[in-house]
């Protein structure tokens, strides 16, 4: 009996929920939306995420009675796409919030909401098995992927093992340049790019602080980047060395002063231009080794010849290959590329 009922239940919802008014759609969302606005003020992390989860995952009564009847309404018509629209919406809502105040992991808990067990357990009461069955359509959902690929989780667990995270915060142009997301994915995607941005130069700052310190406490912190520290260290160096002045400027200076000069006295000028002089003990003994060496050895036989054009291009070509790539043209050792 039991059994017959509850199928004639799922029939009869199926053949009545036909129509409903977009004024009472928008109606309903709107009292969803609202109740969301009104507790990220006012409500702790955790309340927030107990009532998305008693009204999106358990479809439970929550702290405002309209906003429950809204939903229950929407199940109530099958508007399954209003739904997950609602749904993604109300997630950029906090997460966009919580991004703001830094607080990226109450964006991660808020996704993982949707991997909880429940969702997929079987049920005879019509409304949360819909319920289940469209947020089991979500999470395999492209929005889904994308809501939790801009969780932040890069930015919290500082793990750039994955080149996609090291430029996660390029790739989130996709999502703020797309007007066809919501307004609040979009603010979200440009929080957290500037997040990530500013997390990174942040970890980058305090990893080559340590590394130059020669303290041995920069193995404590993750490199951020895919560079060697010999890399990071005359990457800082010529940084530093331009002060107020374009690199462009001191590329033009710097050609200036090599014109009347032998091919010997032009490489060693060029190594100190570079920041990796031979006699400067600051610089590895790795890139002395692969490039210094090696570069002061390139055709020797031309030492006492007056720079021209064509060996200045030559000369250029050749150390910069000496740091990028070893002998068999790989990358080289201190470019620790993964």
């Amino acid at each position: 009996m039991e059994q017959f009922y509850n199928q004639y239940e799922s029939e009869y919802f199926q053949e009545e929920a036909t129509d409903i008014t977009s004024g009472s759609l928008e109606k309903a969302q709107q009292h969803i939306y609202s109740f969301f606005l009104k507790i990220i003020k006012h409500y702790p992390v955790e309340d927030i995420l107990r009532q998305f989860e008693r009204l999106f995952i358990n479809y439970g009564e929550i702290d405002n009675i309209e906003a429950y009847n809204a939903l229950g309404e929407i199940i109530f018509y099958n508007k399954e796409y209003e739904f997950k629209n609602i749904l993604l919406r109300c997630c950029y809502i906090l997460n966009n919030n919580w991004a703001l105040n830094g607080n990226i992991s109450a964006c991660q808990k808020l996704v993982d909401l949707f991997l909880s067990h429940s969702i997929s357990l079987p049920t005879k009461i019509y409304k949360l098995k819909k319920l289940r069955q469209w947020l089991q359509n979500f999470v395999q959902s492209d929005e889904y992927k994308t809501l939790r690929s801009l969780s932040g989780r890069s930015v919290v667990n500082k793990n750039y093992h994955n080149w996609s995270e090291r430029f996660s915060s390029y790739l989130l142009i996709s999502e703020y340049t797309d007007f066809n997301n919501s307004p609040e994915q979009r603010q979200y995607a440009v929080t957290l790019a500037r997040k990530i941005k500013k997390q990174f130069k942040f970890d980058l700052a305090l990893y080559t602080a340590r590394i130059e310190s020669k303290t041995g406490s920069a193995s404590q912190r993750q490199n951020p980047t895919t560079l060697g520290d010999g890399v990071l260290i005359l990457i800082k160096k010529i940084l530093n060395k331009r002060g107020n002045e374009d690199l462009r400027s001191l590329a033009k200076r710097f050609r200036a002063q090599v014109d009347d000069v032998t091919f010997a006295e032009f490489k060693d000028r060029l190594l100190d231009y570079l920041g990796i002089s031979r006699n400067d003990f600051e610089t590895p003994e790795i890139m002395r080794l692969t490039v210094v060496q090696k570069f002061r050895r390139f055709h020797e036989q031309q030492n006492d010849q007056f720079m021209t054009v064509n060996l200045f291009n030559i000369a250029c070509n050749r150390v910069l290959r000496y740091l990028l790539l070893n002998e068999r043209r790989h990358p080289s050792e201190f470019l620790q590329l993964s």
